[in-house]
This record gives structure tokens, sequence and C-alpha cells, in this order.
């Protein structure tokens, strides 16, 4: 049989390899199936489960073989053409290479780009079990990015009801919850969200908080904030993250008197704020007019030196916008003082603050100062100055 099944093989080779002098001739399915069948002939106990066997064996030893140092290099559809048309057969070959799983990971992504390839949903479920085993979820990802491509939607009902390792299946669930996010399909990942939360296949935080910065960026803030409700109620830990994210939700929708109790909660949980957090508190501030608790902040900023330039341009725009024009340039030299690098962004803010007043050469006499440290005036720094001229009729 073994003899046999050597011979099988090379004549099987013979007929695939393809020749110039033939008028490159190919070996057809039904020939490939005859010597599959051939190969069991002289073996009456033979079954058909065998020839089978005998027939993924060889695709699997194809693959691995033709692999080589550069991947799809040596393989062709004449060759695979079974596994293009049968998924059936395709997953069990697979099944068999698993333990090489990069170059069933490459022979995967090579067949998608086959143009008669038969799509199935088990296929992929196959190809991504084989990766996620291995914790290979960067090209994890890129096959489940194709199934979606696909419409594939089902798949995390599969996931879910099948009878998958937990473990794997809890790993997928979390894969196909960021894919939908780094789509920005909203439906979808708020879908996946609730079936997994549902199932108890609890998201991982840092899906979990792309989900809400997706939410944040569609100015979605109710669902936001229920995507953060059911997050805690069900065991999951923001992370500084997580609320900073929030804090930025807030600021953005202008959902303002939300912002301390998102801050009692960091503090709740002893999570230690950063510096988008106190930036993102200090933009709340200016935009609802709450300018006494600014001090505190920067003075907590400054306690845990963790003052950047863009905290001093947000504190610049913040009292120029508010009329506060002497505030406004003791953080402007503050910011010189401690040799942080001024930009359009930390003059322009000045020149309208003024040119609001109608204090037209302060506000000049600010360009003057901006080509003094080598800054270039923009666009909108003259924009700024003629609007204001222009509304004062000057």
């Amino acid at each position: 049989m073994i003899l046999c099944l050597r011979l099988c093989l090379r004549a099987s080779r013979c007929f695939f390899s393809t020749s110039t002098a033939n008028n490159n001739r190919t070996v057809s399915l039904s020939k490939l199936r005859f010597l599959f069948r051939f190969s069991t002939l002289s073996h009456p106990d033979s079954s058909s489960s065998s020839s089978s066997t005998n027939l993924e064996s060889y695709f699997a030893h194809l693959i691995v073989t033709c692999h080589g140092d550069t991947a799809n290099r040596h393989w062709s559809s004449n060759q695979f053409r079974l596994l293009l048309t049968d998924p059936d057969l395709l997953i069990r070959v697979l099944n068999m290479i698993r333990e090489k799983p990069e170059i069933a990971y490459h022979f995967f992504r090579w067949l998608q780009r086959q143009r008669d390839v038969k799509q199935s949903l088990q296929a992929f479920v196959a190809m991504l079990e084989i990766l996620a085993e291995k914790d290979l979820m960067s090209k994890a990802f890129r096959i489940a990015e194709r199934c979606i491509d696909l419409g594939m939607h089902e798949i995390d009902e599969l996931l879910i009801d099948g009878k998958f390792d937990k473990r794997i299946a809890h790993k997928l669930l979390d894969l196909f919850l960021w894919v939908y996010s780094d789509k920005s399909m909203v439906d979808k990942c708020l879908l996946s969200f609730e079936k997994m939360i549902r199932k108890g296949f609890l998201p991982n935080v840092r899906n979990c908080n792309i989900l809400l910065k997706l939410l944040r960026d569609k100015k979605m803030m109710d669902k936001a904030r229920e995507v953060y409700r059911t997050m805690v109620e069900h065991g999951i830990v923001p992370t500084v993250i997580t609320f900073n994210t929030m804090l930025d939700s807030c600021f953005k929708s202008g959902d303002l008197e939300q912002i301390p109790e998102i801050v009692s909660e960091m503090e709740r949980r002893n999570v230690v704020p950063t510096v988008i957090t106190f930036n993102t508190m200090l933009d709340s501030c200016f935009k609802a007019g709450d300018l006494q608790q600014v001090p505190k902040i920067v003075s907590e900023m400054e306690r845990r030196k963790i003052v950047t330039e863009v905290t001093y341009n947000i504190l610049i725009n913040g009292f120029s916008k508010k009329g506060k024009m002497e505030e406004a340039r003791r953080f402007h030299g503050d910011m010189r003082r401690c040799g942080f690098s001024l930009s359009a962004c930390s003059f322009n803010p000045l020149i309208e603050g003024y040119c609001k007043q109608g204090l037209f050469d302060e506000a000049w006499g600010v360009r003057d100062e901006m080509l003094n440290e080598g800054v270039s005036p923009t666009n909108s720094t003259y924009n700024i100055y003629i609007h204001a001229l222009c509304e004062f009729g000057r």
C-alpha cells in the first residue's frame, strides 16, 4: 500500500507538472480521482475513507513542499482545483497542516485570491481556529476582515453556539468585535458586544475601549454610557483609557454635567489620571465657563509634573476666548519660560482675543512677536485680523 501510494504521488506530480512541449497541459480532476481509486484497487479491504485520507495527505504534502522561501510562488490554481471547489476537503487538509499555521495562513490567503474559490463560513472558522490556537492574532485579524467583507456576519453565532474550545471561541469573538470597530460598523459592534455579554464571553477591556472611542467619534454618547455601564456591571474593569474616552465623549457632545461623576468614579477606583485626563478637564471647564476650577487643575498638573505644550495652548486659547487676556498672556509667558516650543497655535488665540476687544495694535504686536520667535504667521493669523477689522468697520 505504501509503495503504491508513493508511486501514485510520483505519478500525480508528473500529471500536474506543466510541460511546454505538450502545450502546457495539466492533469484533470477526473485523472486525480482515478489515481486515488486505482491506489486502493489491489486492496479490497481498503475503505473509501482511506482513499479520502490519501487525497488529504497528498494535498497537505503538496502545500507544504511547494511553499518554499517565498509563499505562493510555486502554487497554481490547477494544482489545487479540488480544494478551490470543495470546502469540506479544504477544511480537512487545513487540519492536517494545523501544526504549520504560517503555511496554512499563506495558503488560505492565496486561495482567497483565486477567482473561482467556493467560499465557506466553516472554512474561515477552521483557519481562524488554527491561528488563534497559536496566538497569531494579527494574521487572524486579516482573515476575519476578509470574512466580514464577504458578509459572513453569522460567524459570531457559530462561535458562540458551536462546539468550540471556549478559550478559542472567546479569542475569536473578541477579534471580531475589534474588526467591526476598526471598520466603524457601529450596529454590528453593539450587536456583537451584547451577544458576548449575554452568553458569558466578556470582551477584553481593550476592545471595549475601542468600541467606546467609535461611539464617541459618532457622537453616540447615550450608547457610550450604556456600554460603559454594562462593562462595569459585568466586572470588566475600566482603565484610564476608558475614563479618558468617556471624558472626551462628554466634552465633544457638550454633556459637561457628567464629567464630575466620571472623575469621582476614577478616584473611587484608584485609577491614576494622565495628562490627557487633565487636558480634557481643562477643555471642559472653558467650554462650560467654569473658570474657577482651572487653577486647581493646573496646580495638580504642576504637582504631578505633567504639564505639556498642549496644556499651555489649551489655557492660552481658553482664556483668550473668554476675554481674559491678562491670564492668557501670563500662561503664554510661562510656556516660553518653561522651554516649550511655540507655534501658531500659541499666538493666534492671543491675536483673536485682542481683535475681539478692538485692540488691533496689541494684536499686530503679537504678530511681530511671532516673527521674532521664528514662528511663521498662518492664513488663519491674517484671516482673524482682517475679519475683525471688517467687523469694527476699520
